[in-house]
């Protein structure tokens, strides 16, 4: 076994089994960093992992999750419906948020490989921009229709993990506040200082079939009102789960890493002299 140690604490842990040092070596010092820059340095793993070696690169399948979630503003439909306080709320506290891009991440210690070969693999849990979302036309068509009010539509590319191993990913209509990191056992309201109108988490689980769970929360002038299922994918299709005071949409693709480039074709032709 080889032995690293993350920072200037001198906390030595046993290597990763099955992982290069190097890697090993970031992982434990996740728990040392800012929680913005560990989900960054997350997903930049991911992609490390993933991406290091061929056989793993080959084995692990990988998806694209779009998720779009909006508020029902016909009050009227619901009638005098009554929805008892929530006793907790779900758990954020280990969930990652997506991000853009990694500018803040600038300052960190390099974590590039001096054998790390380019890869085509996408960065795990990135926020896609609006032009590779697929589902822009739903989310216009709820925008025009006045019994609705669509708060987000979000996109990311993901490797698959299984069971207890799957990461939640944090959503909000405000995401560039971050997670909430609450207790979930807490007294449940609507956070007064930032006024979310709806946060949750959606995870993707692979196993002997692929499966979503969600738990969303909609905060609004009465009571919490809350979300939380679990449920089979099927690939390509729209799986909704709704609440008579709102509803998330989820769409799982799969989602093809193109190839590796071949090196050679990009080499210069050098001739020998005399040909």
């Amino acid at each position: 076994m080889v032995k690293i140690g993350c920072g200037s604490r001198n906390r030595w842990r046993t290597q990763i089994r099955g992982l290069p040092s190097w890697i090993s070596f970031w992982i434990h010092c996740l728990p040392k960093m800012r929680p913005s820059r560990k989900n960054i340095l997350f997903a930049f793993l991911i992609t490390l992992i993933v991406g290091a070696s061929p056989h793993v690169w080959a084995a692990s399948r990988w998806y694209e999750v779009e998720v779009i979630i909006f508020r029902n503003t016909d009050t009227d439909a619901v009638g005098g419906e009554y929805w008892p306080a929530l006793e907790s709320l779900p758990d954020f506290r280990n969930a990652i948020e997506l991000f853009v891009d990694l500018p803040e991440f600038a300052d960190e210690p390099s974590i590039s490989h001096p054998n790390a070969v380019a890869s085509p693999a996408p960065l795990a849990f990135q926020s896609l921009r609006p032009g590779e979302l697929q589902l822009s036309s739903i989310f216009r068509r709820l925008e025009k229709l006045s019994a609705y009010d669509p708060v987000l539509h979000v996109g990311w590319r993901q490797p698959g993990f299984v069971g207890s191993r799957a990461r939640s990913v944090y959503l909000s209509d405000k995401p560039l506040i971050g997670v909430d990191t609450r207790d979930p056992s807490e007294t449940v309201s609507a956070p007064a200082a930032i006024a979310w109108r709806i946060e949750g988490t959606v995870r993707i689980r692979v196993g002997r079939l692929l499966h979503i769970d969600t738990d969303f929360v909609s905060y609004g002038d009465e009571s919490p009102v809350r979300i939380t299922e679990q449920r089979q994918v099927i690939l390509n299709e729209l799986h909704y789960f709704d609440h008579p005071l709102f509803g998330v949409i989820v769409r799982v693709t799969p989602y093809h890493i193109p190839d590796l480039p071949d090196p050679s074709s990009n080499a210069p032709n050098i001739g020998l002299v005399g040909d």
